[in-house]
């Protein structure tokens, strides 16, 4: 799934929860429940898993940053206005994306974070279901911005 759909899931979150380690650990959780739902990047799990495919995985990684920075850009420009706490926002962003981080950073050097990778991509074959790339891409935007519409800011 898009880190911006769990940066966006972990915001709103945060927006609920006034407690920064509770909206954190939530968040986090939270990232795993959502990469059940098949959601079109099996074949990058698979890229992931044999290093094949790293250009398209490189490219799905960089229009997801791209999306994150408009989103946080969008989002914080909103929320500075409501008077809400940051921090608990801030950290809900942080534990959504966390588990894709350390994942991350796994694949850089296969080093750390052995057993998180296996249990992150296990959680992601757990409904064999599969839809192509582009239709999730889209489900994923619109849920994005089904979130949108559920901020405080609104």
């Amino acid at each position: 799934m898009l880190m911006t759909v769990h940066g966006a899931a972990g915001a709103f979150i945060g927006e609920r929860i006034n407690s920064i380690p509770l909206t954190f650990i939530i968040s986090f959780i939270t990232h795993f429940l959502f990469d059940i739902i098949p959601h079109g990047d099996h074949d990058n799990v698979i890229a992931f898993k044999t290093e094949k495919k790293i250009k398209q995985v490189v490219g799905l990684i960089a229009v997801d940053a791209v999306l994150g920075l408009m989103f946080l850009s969008l989002y914080f420009s909103q929320v500075k206005n409501t008077g809400a706490n940051i921090y608990p926002i801030i950290a809900g962003i942080f534990g959504g994306v966390l588990p894709d981080l350390l994942v991350g950073l796994y694949q850089m050097n296969k080093k750390y974070f052995f057993r998180f990778n296996f249990i992150h991509m296990r959680i992601h074959e757990l409904i064999k279901f599969r839809i192509p790339l582009k239709v999730a891409f889209v489900l994923q935007i619109l849920f994005i911005i089904i979130i949108w519409q559920f901020y405080k800011f609104q």
